[in-house]
């Protein structure tokens, strides 16, 4: 009887667990960049050396196969330049929980944390994992922060 309950909490434990990939969450029209501090080279990618890392820029329909190549540990974050993204369907999509939001001049800032996702950072005592911003028709999508300019 032992053996049948703890293979049933292993069982809800997975179900229960967050999924860590962003790109499931997110259209295949964009742009993707990687920050890490491993060199990964792919004939479909452009790998950036930038100070003591590299920026991989890739196509977003490929970017969910590299995140699952790249070593977790040495991925930094990773931001997604999608065109013509409606907010509403991102947010419902990623169960984001908006903390705060920000106009800088005619872009607006949203930071939220999304339990779907396990990496987060803590700002003034609250956890965020998701920054968007939203110039015109591109969203720009950070996890956990958006780490270049927008």
């Amino acid at each position: 009887m032992k053996f049948y309950l703890l293979i049933f909490m292993a069982i809800l434990l997975c179900i229960a667990m967050p999924d860590d990939t962003i790109t499931s969450y997110l259209p295949n029209n964009g742009i993707t960049y990687i920050y890490t501090t491993e060199n990964f080279v792919a004939p479909e990618c452009t790998s950036i050396p930038s100070g003591n890392g590299y920026i991989i820029k890739c196509d977003s329909t490929c970017s969910h196969a590299l995140l699952t190549q790249l070593n977790k540990n040495k991925v930094l974050g990773v931001s997604f330049e999608i065109p013509n993204c409606d907010f509403d369907t991102l947010t419902q999509k990623l169960n984001l929980q908006l903390i705060c939001s920000q106009i800088v001049d005619d872009i607006v800032f949203v930071y939220g944390y999304s339990p779907r996702l396990s990496k987060f950072i803590t700002v003034d005592g609250e956890k965020i994992n998701i920054q968007v911003a939203k110039r015109g028709d591109i969203v720009k999508v950070g996890y956990p922060l958006i780490l270049d300019s927008v």
